[in-house]
């Protein structure tokens, strides 16, 4: 039996370098530097900074959509690259799903409902075990999405909406870990709690791990586990939610802390 302390992600040491200009004006510029997290199975690893902080470049790397320049991401234990076998990779792709800022763009828009949750399936050559119509069909319903519309298109549906859509497509293969990229940040305040629930809730479910990419500490004390807080690239601070959000050790994180908005006391996370 796996020990729930044993880690589903981790990353040792991440760099990630980007060449910007032409020329002889063309220089590297470091958007991640000598980056070291991991995921805990069931948990939820927030990872908060400013715009341009580089924690979208890191979930991306975590997610190998992106190849680190130096260093490693494991799956349970499993190190991954651009090099790894077609059959890992289809693995790794299986295991680790994203959830996406924006939802319609995220979305192909000439694809039915249907079609966009299950195409995690038809990739990956899975069998649900009945129809796919059906199987859609109970993923919406789960997600809080009405089974009768699986026939709609994207645009068809409210900003929150089409965000369910998404998530219902990260869970249809059964994944170990999905990574939030600001996953709420581009919904009505209104519907962010109600989207954030239904994350917390496929958590308990499913047992899922989530990395949770934000800039909002608002958000990172509803779903939030582990936090790391990211500056320039490299790890400002690293703790529990706990430790981090009641006792920060950073100065940066402290004004971080001092910024963020309160939560607004009419959002409903029961």
């Amino acid at each position: 039996m796996t020990d729930a302390s044993t880690p589903i992600l981790q990353t040792q040491n991440l760099r990630k370098e980007f060449t910007v200009g032409r020329g002889l004006h063309k220089s590297q510029f470091v958007a991640v530097d000598d980056v070291s997290v991991s995921v805990t199975r069931g948990s939820t690893l927030a990872v908060v900074g400013e715009s341009g902080s580089g924690k979208s470049t890191l979930a991306r790397m975590c997610g190998m959509l992106l190849e680190p320049t130096s260093g490693s991401v494991q799956l349970a234990g499993e190190s991954f690259t651009a090099a790894s076998s077609p059959a890992s990779m289809r693995q790794f792709r299986k295991n680790v799903q994203f959830v996406f800022q924006d939802p319609y763009s995220s979305l192909n828009p000439r694809h039915s409902v249907e079609e966009i949750i299950t195409a995690p399936l038809r990739y990956q050559s899975l069998n649900p075990g009945r129809e796919l119509r059906g199987f859609a069909q109970d993923l919406m319903e789960r997600v809080g999405l009405n089974p009768n519309h699986v026939d709609r298109l994207p645009s068809q549906f409210s900003g929150g909406q089409a965000q369910r859509i998404g998530i219902a497509r990260a869970i249809a293969c059964r994944p170990e870990l999905i990574i939030c990229d600001e996953a709420v940040s581009a919904l009505d305040v209104s519907v962010q709690a109600q989207v954030l629930r239904l994350l917390v809730d496929l958590q308990l479910d499913y047992g899922l791990s989530y990395i949770f990419i934000t800039h909002d500490l608002s958000v990172v004390r509803l779903v939030a586990t582990d936090i790391a807080v990211m500056r320039r690239g490299r790890i400002e601070e690293l703790g529990t939610a706990e430790q981090v959000l009641d006792d920060p050790q950073a100065e940066y994180t402290r004004d971080l802390i001092a910024a963020a908005p309160e939560f607004p006391a009419d959002w409903n996370m029961s």
